[in-house]
């Protein structure tokens, strides 16, 4: 049996798939935090928009640990480009043996895992929407002799779902009297809201608060499609060629008909990420640079948050 971590991080919340395979098959396993599928960031110290905040990064330790036992000896791979300082803050909190993929290459990988009818040969073009950018990059893709050719021209854009998001929190906001507000529950809201967007008829909020609106909020995709945070991802898009591959948590949204998209987007970079070390041969003319298996170090005596009872 081979067995790997990927792990997206993204601004607010990150992603942690453990991914095992064998001669029966592959299993794909999200990693939440025992109440949410996609983690929040904002653990101990409230750092709700640092997934490098050495104190999550001490709790993603703690539940690999709990989760898989210590010394499993899994590789991790990051779907973050790679930076010295990602590594050496991630050893800092005792996360060790640590690669990185890019996040296009890791949404790539996502799409090749998935079985299909005869060997894919042609054009493919990736945007991976995360919550501050949406990168984009195509490949040569021919399965026939499991050959993966990156085009030149891939990019990223400074725009992803965390705009369009805050602007539904706003809106939320605005319709409520005063009282407590818990961000991470609100946001729970707008992620649920995305994924229920019906492409036709408005779509009414019935997360956190709505009983305390003043008036009911309905929103359409036509409506949201004429905001400039999404009309700069969308128009991204229509700028693809081949067949064009979507994922990212800001993918949870349906702003996009005409490309392929999986059910559950928002874990997409974290699977591709958990196939790299054994996707990443095939890929020609990027760097490879090699992980040791994972340990998990430096155990401190506090608990994680996701550990502690409430």
């Amino acid at each position: 049996m081979t067995a790997a971590i990927g792990v997206d991080p993204q601004r607010s919340r990150s992603s942690i798939v453990l991914r095992e395979s064998s001669g029966l098959g592959t299993q794909i396993s999200v990693v939440g935090d025992g109440r949410r599928r996609l983690i929040p960031n904002a653990w101990g110290g409230g750092a709700t928009e640092d997934p490098w905040d050495p104190e999550f990064l001490r709790g993603i330790r703690g539940r690999l640990s709990q989760y898989l036992g210590v010394d499993a000896g899994y590789r991790i791979t990051l779907a973050v480009p790679l930076e010295k300082r990602v590594l050496e803050v991630c050893a800092a909190a005792g996360l060790t043996g640590v690669g990185c993929v890019d996040p296009a290459d890791a949404l790539l990988c996502r799409w090749l895992s998935e079985p299909v009818d005869g060997a894919w040969r042609g054009r493919v073009s990736v945007a991976v929407v995360g919550e501050t950018r949406t990168w984009l990059a195509s490949y040569q893709v021919n399965a026939d002799q499991s050959q993966v050719r990156r085009l030149p021209g891939a990019r990223s854009v400074p725009y992803g779902s965390g705009a369009w998001c805050a602007e539904l929190r706003r809106m939320v906001l605005d319709r409520c009297g005063e009282g407590a507000v818990d961000p991470v529950a609100v946001l729970d809201g707008v992620y649920e809201f995305g994924a229920a967007l019906d492409p036709v008829q408005p779509t009414q909020w019935r997360g956190p608060l709505a009983e305390r609106m003043f008036t009911p909020l309905r929103l359409s995709r036509a409506e949201m499609l004429a905001w400039p945070s999404v009309r700069e991802v969308t128009g991204a898009l229509r700028e693809l060629e081949g067949q064009v591959v979507v994922g990212g948590v800001g993918a949870i949204w349906p702003f996009y008909d005409r490309a392929w998209r999986s059910d559950a987007p928002e874990h997409d970079l974290a699977v591709g990420a958990a196939w790299w070390p054994e996707l990443a041969p095939y890929f020609s003319g990027l760097p490879v640079p090699a992980a040791e298996p994972a340990t998990f170090t430096g155990q401190d005596e506090g608990t994680a948050p996701w550990l502690r009872s409430s």
